[in-house]
């Protein structure tokens, strides 16, 4: 019965289209000049709402949905996250009921029919709104306090492949999705005209990559300030400060170019920890091939983000950063880790660590994802301990219920506690003096108790619960 209601469904879209306005021979053949990639699905097989904008049928309707897409002037990236106002966040519904109703039509498991897969983020800066999208699925466990913000890295409907297909580039050494979902939610980033936000005409999308660099949607976007990447920027800044508005611990995790990404959009909006994979060297600065690919997508990036700049920001937040390379990637990498150029260059960094015992420009393996989840790449143990009475600091230590403490910094000061393995049990920051942390759900033993202010003070303290 429902495969008869499914071909009703597919009758009533086929014969109920809008009649197209009539493009001329020029203007056509102007358009599949650059509406050269694939669309995710198939629609001329499976017609339907799979994507958000109907297939283009004159010059202005195309520009209409760039203008659409790429909202903001460039520099809008750089004050975005005070200036972002979170309008809402629901679901995709045109889009995540043809997913529903194509699994039960064709007895399939189309994004392993996790129900309503896919979100809109619905935002306003400087006045213009815009909305993004992401792929949503939730944790195995009940109220979960942590959620991951995943970026893909390049290539055509990168998204829908990584989730789709479990071979895909970004699960390689581990399948990362389902292996998150054991500790929180997990959000995977959209992007504009990619996936069901394509911008489409004659069944193609408007090209990103080729054939030719920069593509005319590069060039047409560049020239009028309002390139692709500092677009995506925004908007993986706004999805940061929705999540962080509704978890307790926001993890990036960004893979290739979502790799330097999610390293530059963390800068900006400071969640809790961001997994640089395969993303970033400090060579890239120097490196002709890498400044031109960069400069294609966010024009003069290494003006505001250059290996002096990225240190001096990175010192001043209290995100965590752990930056990975597989070996025999490429030459520029490898040189990078043969050398160590980037690990010694943030060394003086407590925040940021390296991992290089991996293969396959991917994502880490699993267990290096897990350590970085639990913060064992920054034990305590690397951390020297400090005289506590030395900056005022006053405890009840051991302690039972309640652990208080007392300070002297000036400002705000990070509170974070670690199990002798390096679990976090404890992360907030605070603004008073005196300070009373609940440990009910704390099993008996010893615990690292670190405190961070402004100014990159550290105390560490062993502290005891009985």
């Amino acid at each position: 019965m429902q495969k008869y209601i499914y071909l009703i469904f597919l009758f009533t879209i086929c014969f109920n289209k809008p009649v197209s306005a009539q493009l001329s021979a020029a203007d056509s053949t102007f358009l599949n000049s650059i509406f050269v990639e694939p669309v995710y699905i198939n629609t001329q097989n499976y017609p339907g709402n799979w994507l958000w904008y109907k297939s283009v049928d004159s010059l202005s309707e195309l520009y209409q949905h760039i203008n659409d897409s790429y909202p903001f002037p460039d520099a809008a990236f750089f004050s975005a996250y005070n200036g972002i106002q979170i309008n809402n966040m629901q679901a995709d519904s045109l889009v995540n009921q043809e997913i529903a109703l194509f699994n039960v039509a064709n007895n399939a498991a189309l994004f392993d029919s996790v129900k309503n897969p896919f979100r809109r983020l619905y935002f306003t800066l400087n006045n213009i709104s815009a909305k993004s999208s992401a792929f949503f699925d939730s944790a195995q466990s009940s109220n979960p306090q942590k959620v991951f913000l995943v970026i893909n890295g390049s290539g055509d409907n990168a998204l829908t492949r990584s989730v789709i297909n479990q071979i895909d580039y970004h699960n390689y050494n581990c399948d990362f999705r389902t292996f998150l979902k054991q500790y929180g939610d997990v959000y995977i980033a959209g992007t504009a005209n990619e996936d069901q936000r394509a911008i489409q005409f004659n069944f193609k999308k408007l090209g990103r990559y080729y054939p030719n660099m920069p593509t005319y949607l590069q060039t047409y976007l560049n020239n009028a300030g309002t390139s692709m990447g500092y677009n995506k920027l925004i908007e993986l800044v706004a999805w940061i400060k929705y999540l962080k508005s509704r978890y307790n611990e926001v993890i990036v995790l960004g893979l290739s170019t979502g790799g330097s990404e999610a390293l530059w959009a963390s800068l900006i909006s400071e969640p809790h920890a961001a997994l640089i994979s395969s993303g970033y060297s400090i060579l890239n600065d120097t490196d002709s091939a890498s400044v031109a690919i960069n400069n294609y997508f966010y024009p003069n990036i290494f003006n505001y983000f250059n290996k002096d700049s990225l240190l001096l920001r990175m010192a001043g937040v209290q995100t965590r950063f752990l930056f990975t390379l597989p070996q025999n990637d490429n030459a520029m990498s490898q040189l990078d880790i043969d050398s160590s150029y980037t690990q010694n260059f943030f060394a003086s960094l407590n925040n940021v660590k390296h991992y290089y015992n991996y293969t396959q420009h991917s994502f880490p393996p699993c267990s290096a994802i897990d350590s970085f989840i639990h913060y064992q790449f920054f034990s305590p143990n690397n951390i020297p301990e400090n005289n506590v009475i030395k900056h005022g600091i006053k405890l009840n230590n051991p302690f039972k219920e309640n652990l208080y403490l007392e300070h002297s910094f000036q400002g705000k000061i990070r509170v974070t506690c670690y199990t002798a393995l390096g679990q976090a049990v404890y992360h907030q920051t605070h603004n008073q003096k005196r300070i009373s942390i609940s440990t009910n759900h704390w099993a008996a033993g010893m615990y690292y108790l670190l405190l961070t202010n402004s100014s990159g003070d550290i105390v560490r303290q062993k502290i005891i619960k009985e």
